[in-house]
């Protein structure tokens, strides 16, 4: 099954640059992602739907943003498809931002090795281009940067210590306490790179170990882009956390939105409902185990749980 990717969140919200590092990726892949569950299934490991209600919660106009962007896109997509699937493929550079503690020198706990940085984009774009032929090929590549803001000389890689931001020394990043000051000691502009920063910790459920979250088109653009552990960062274990945060940025819900454990996300109108991607049946949010076999009672008829999709858990 192939699942659509909402590609116009990029031409309506995010113009990139098409400065690249000098490695090249092989080609790289997708999101709809019908690839095999990781170890990070067995766990809650995103924390966009817990972000993303904050967001709502404290700006009262992000809301009114998102559903005139679902709007645009519905619209693009089934009225103008060809002004985003016209086989171009968009290439977007990334700046990785690793904040990391003052005892910690490169190749030490949260600095990882830009080795594994390396590791992580080739992750992100494999899924992205599909290489292993198990899904779709999304025609969206991305790459280190090359040219900083002023147009100087970069690897695409900043680290910065973060130790003088309250509670990132024993807490980490903290949505609602000190999410802005990290994200503010290395920040890129957003309409035209892809932020990534990557933390020792995110905190929050103290019994769930947080790997990453990210932000939808229209978030505030000092908050937006997209934040991983450096434990799930470039380790083959956490292959699909990067592309299924990645997912997030460009406008993809999980597939149980709406949902829950025991409860099936409405259907009504499957452009508006759930997912809002039209072939991806509504399931219940599944955390643990991934039995192809198991029937999916959301579904009409019954079918197999979508335990191969990387919005998925």
């Amino acid at each position: 099954m192939k699942l659509p990717f909402n590609y116009s969140a990029y031409y309506l919200h995010r113009q990139f640059f098409t400065y690249c590092f000098s490695l090249w990726f092989p080609p790289i892949f997708l999101l709809l992602f019908i690839f095999p569950s990781t170890t990070y299934s067995q766990q809650l490991p995103c924390y966009f739907d817990e972000h993303m209600e904050y967001l709502i919660e404290t700006d009262p106009e992000f809301e009114e943003i998102l559903l005139m962007n679902e709007d645009y896109l519905q619209e693009m997509m089934h009225n103008n498809p060809e002004a985003i699937m016209n086989s171009s493929i968009l290439t977007v550079p990334v700046v990785f931002h690793v904040i990391h503690h003052s005892y910690e020198n490169v190749g030490v706990g949260s600095n990882i090795l830009d080795s594994r940085i390396y590791q992580a984009l080739q992750d992100l774009n494999d899924y992205f281009r599909d290489v292993q032929d198990l899904g779709t090929d999304v025609e969206i590549e991305f790459c280190l940067a090359v040219r900083d803001p002023e147009g100087g000389f970069t690897t695409g890689i900043n680290r910065v210590n973060g130790d003088g931001v309250p509670y990132f020394l024993n807490s980490g990043l903290i949505q609602g306490q000190n999410e802005d000051e990290v994200k503010s000691l290395s920040r890129w502009p957003n309409d035209q790179y892809l932020n990534i920063w990557v933390v020792g910790e995110i905190e929050s459920d103290p019994n769930i170990v947080t790997l990453g979250f990210a932000t939808f088109p229209g978030t505030n653009s000092q908050l937006d882009g997209v934040v991983l552990i450096s434990d799930a960062t470039g380790l083959n274990q956490y292959a699909t956390v990067i592309p299924h945060e990645v997912g997030h940025f460009l406008n993809l819900y999980h597939t149980f939105h709406g949902g829950n454990s025991t409860t099936c996300a409405s259907d009504v109108d499957c452009h508006y409902d759930g997912d809002k991607c039209c072939d991806t049946d509504p399931h219940k949010l599944l955390t643990s185990g991934c039995d192809e076999n198991e029937t999916n009672d959301c579904a009409t008829p019954p079918l197999g749980d979508l335990v191969h999709n990387h919005m998925s858990y």
